[in-house]
Order: structure tokens, then C-alpha cells, then sequence
């Protein structure tokens, strides 16, 4: 067998070891509000035969615009939801974690690349973004052109358009993507001046970017929603990494410290690259892996690898035996999920709550946690707001701000509780909201070690 095919397959079955060793690290957070909402509206879609662009799940913003850039995601995900449940989506979930770590080495092939890469991805699961929503598909699109543009096969630019096309229908970080390849073809044109060789690729992907049910509002969305000052500051995951956090401290300092070990072999363009990647990850913790992504590309054609584990035996030793540490590290059990341990796992015990206000028939002016609204939208209950945060700060900015400055009680709750007629809450009980209620005497119908549903005092 050839050293290039020994490669492949190493590479190959690393990925697929440790895909699985994230996965089972970050379980927990497979399943998440986010997740309930993608697959109602997949049904939706599925039982309609349309394609959502209003809202359907909300009593708040109820018809008003929504752009459901992940529409296409939504409908796959739930046309493996219906057969097979939530392992069915957890080894779909699991196949693609596979493929990125796979193609990933197969373009960071190189010791320093390969480790920032690993480590980025590693972060990125750590925090929970290895779970079943789109943005998991989106991150495979972005290395799969990539790859194309490292090996630059004939008619590159329409292998990129084809995987534009679905990306644009997936996610609305196929803007980056735009923007990333056109950035890298004019540094590229800058090097040689030859804009035959550039110009093609920027205007295909731009025009695949268009064939979605919103065309070009997916650029005024990704600008509005990125811009959204007031939006993301008050969404965990919009925010800039927690530098407190022993684990992202070192993480960054490693990635960091191997880009300056580079430096000195680094292009300007390069550098260029390392910096929008490196701002894209201050800005937004879910952006540890675009940092690392971009950083490794920088890098990618460094190698510092002594002779001495240069051969393919030794690097595929290398490889198991980080896998092992990391899996020590992180103490995991190993084992097969089914849909059993999803029912019966944290993220079910929201659930209790609601089958506490169907039985109760408890369904109308529900005033809900930003987390739990995705539990009342699967069940079918209509929701004051969910983790679809654009949809009702573009809807109805005023209601957002007044929702955020009463549960976060930096205003006086009555007053936001009676302008919107509320009857019900459903709220976390460990939250600073729930015991500011308490003390006000409202009324707890139902009450557990994870929510609680209380009566509005008319």
C-alpha cells in the first residue's frame, strides 16, 4: 500500500475515533431548544409542502416575516426524525463531525496545522456546538471548498457553485463563505495579477449564494443580524469567549503561540487570514472553529515535523494517543446512544413541565424562558419567545427589549406582565426570575427540580 493511501486511511479512521469520543464528550448538549424548534418546522414544511418565510410557533410575533435560512437543514433533519428519532440524528450528526475532522487533515496535513485544527475543533465540541443544528452541515460546506481551492481540480469554480447552492439553503453563514472565497482569490490576484484566474469563482459563489427562498435578503439578514448590537449581547453564544475559562486560555495560547512559530515562513496574505479569523472568534465564542479553520490554512504549508516522525507509522501513533488523552481527560464512558437515552436524558426534563400544562390545558399567553421556548413549540404550544432571537427583534424590536429588561428584571415585570395580558409563566427554577415571582405570590401550579409553571395574579 502507498504512503498516500496509508495516510487516507489513518486520517480516516482517526476522524471517525475521535468524532465519536466529541460526541459522547459533549451528549448533553446534542439535543437543545434550537434543535426542537428545526425539527417542528421541518414538519411543517414536510406536512404543508411550503417553505416557511412567516411565523407559525409564536403568539407574540404570529405571522410576522421570519427568514428560515436553515429551511433545507430543517427538513432533512426531520425526515431522519420520524424513522429513527434522535439517534437517528445523532449518527447522521456523527457522520458529518466525521467528515470534517477527515477533510480537515486532509488540507491541514502538516504538524502545526493539523494541531491548531484538532484543538479549534475540540474547543468548538467542548462548548456544545457539536449538536444537532445546522451550523455542524455548515462548517463541512466551508472545509469542502477549502479543499477545492487547495487542490484546485479543472472547473473548481463549479464544484464550489454546487456546494454554494446547498450551503445557501442550510445556513446563513454561506455570507462568510462568499466573502472568505472571493477575500482569498483577490489575495491570490494580488500575487500573480492574473484576474482570469480569480474572477470566476467569486461570481459563481455569489450567484449560487442567490438561489434561496429570500435571494439577496440573506445578505441584508447576516449584515442586520451580526450588526444586531442589542440582540447579540444577551445570547451566550454571541458572546466573546470567557477568557476566565482555564480550558479556552490555554486552547488560544497554544493556537496562538504555533501561528508565531510560523510567522516567519507566513505570506502577508496569511497573516491577513489569521487576523479575520482570530476577530471573527473575539467577537463570538461559536467561532472558535472558523478561527482555528482559518489559522490552519495560513499555516498549511509549514512543516516542522522532525525526520524522525515523518513516517506514516509514527504519525498515526501520534494521532491515537492524543485521542486516548483526550479521552481520558474528559473521563467519558463509551457507549451507543438510542432514542431510550435521549427520553430519559437532562434535556427530556423540560418536557414534564409541558405535559403539566397540556393535561391542565394551559396554552394561552404563555410567558416562557428564552431556553424553554423550543420545548413548547415541539408540543405545539404557541410560545412569547424562543431562541429564534432575530425573528422577534426584527418583528418587534420594543416587545425584545421589553422581554429581555423583565426576565432580567432591570425594569419592573409587572408592568411588561400586564401590557401583554400574560397568564401563565414557565420559567427555570434556579432563575432569578422564578424567585423574584415567588416573592411576589404568584401562584405555583407545577413545580420541579428544572421548571415551574405559575399563574399570573388577575
Amino acid at each position: 500500500m502507498s504512503d498516500r493511501k496509508k495516510k487516507t486511511l489513518i486520517y480516516l479512521g482517526f476522524s471517525f475515533i475521535l468524532a465519536y469520543f466529541l460526541s459522547i464528550m459533549s451528549i448533553n448538549y446534542f439535543i437543545q431548544n434550537d434543535t426542537l424548534w428545526h425539527l417542528k418546522a421541518g414538519q411543517y414544511m414536510v406536512e404543508h409542502k411550503t417553505i416557511l418565510t412567516k411565523d407559525v410557533f409564536s403568539w407574540v410575533v404570529e405571522g410576522k416575516k421570519w427568514y428560515s435560512h436553515e429551511w433545507l437543514w430543517e427538513i432533512m433533519a426531520y425526515l431522519i426524525y420520524k424513522p429513527f428519532g434522535f439517534a437517528g440524528l445523532f449518527v447522521v450528526n456523527l457522520i458529518t463531525l466525521v467528515l470534517i475532522l477527515f477533510i480537515g487533515q486532509l488540507i491541514f496535513d502538516k504538524l502545526i496545522s493539523n494541531t491548531i485544527f484538532i484543538l479549534g475543533i475540540f474547543l468548538w465540541s467542548k462548548y456544545g456546538y457539536t449538536c444537532s443544528r445546522p451550523h455542524v452541515l455548515a462548517l463541512l460546506m466551508l472545509l469542502l471548498v477549502i479543499y477545492i481551492i487547495k487542490i484546485k481540480p479543472k472547473y473548481s469554480y463549479l464544484y464550489i457553485s454546487m456546494i454554494f447552492l446547498i450551503w445557501t439553503n442550510i445556513h446563513s453563514s454561506v455570507v462568510f463563505g462568499v466573502i472568505l472565497v472571493s477575500f482569498i482569490e483577490f489575495l491570490d490576484f494580488l500575487e500573480d495579477k492574473k484576474i482570469k484566474n480569480h474572477i470566476k469563482t467569486p461570481i459563481v459563489t455569489f450567484i449560487s449564494s442567490l438561489i434561496n427562498p429570500h435571494f439577496i435578503n440573506v445578505y441584508l439578514f447576516f449584515i442586520k443580524l451580526t450588526t444586531a448590537k442589542e440582540l447579540v449581547d444577551v445570547i451566550n453564544e454571541w458572546l466573546s469567549p470567557n477568557f476566565h475559562d482555564k480550558l479556552t486560555i490555554i486552547i488560544t495560547i497554544v493556537i496562538i503561540a504555533l501561528i508565531i512559530i510560523s510567522a516567519r515562513k507566513m505570506k502577508y496574505k496569511d497573516i491577513i487570514i489569521v487576523l479575520l479569523g482570530l476577530t471573527m472568534y473575539l467577537t463570538s465564542i461559536r467561532n472558535i472553529a472558523i478561527f482555528a479553520i482559518l489559522s490552519a490554512y495560513a499555516v498549511k504549508d509549514i512543516d516542522i515535523l522532525p525526520r524522525s516522525i515523518k513516517n506514516i507509522e509514527n504519525q498515526a501513533m501520534i494521532l491515537i494517543q492524543v485521542t486516548i488523552i483526550m479521552f481520558i481527560i474528559n473521563n467519558t464512558h463509551l457507549f451507543i446512544p438510542n432514542n431510550q437515552y435521549f427520553t430519559k436524558s437532562d434535556a427530556m426534563k423540560p418536557f414534564r413541565a409541558i405535559e403539566y400544562m397540556i393535561k391542565n390545558n394551559i396554552k394561552d399567553k404563555i410567558l416562557n424562558d428564552y431556553h424553554l421556548g423550543g420545548y413548547l413549540i415541539f408540543k405545539d404550544i404557541k410560545c412569547s419567545v424562543d431562541s429564534r432571537g432575530d425573528l422577534y427583534y426584527f418583528a418587534n424590536r420594543n416587545y425584545w427589549n421589553e422581554y429581555v429588561n423583565c426576565t432580567l428584571l432591570q425594569k419592573d415585570p409587572e408592568e411588561f406582565i400586564k401590557k401583554y395580558k400574560i397568564k401563565y409563566i414557565y420559567y427555570p427554577t434556579a432563575s432569578s426570575f422564578y424567585k423574584y415571582l415567588l416573592a411576589k405570590g404568584y401562584k405555583v401550579l407545577y413545580k420541579d427540580d428544572i421548571s415551574a409553571v405559575l399563574e399570573v395574579k388577575q
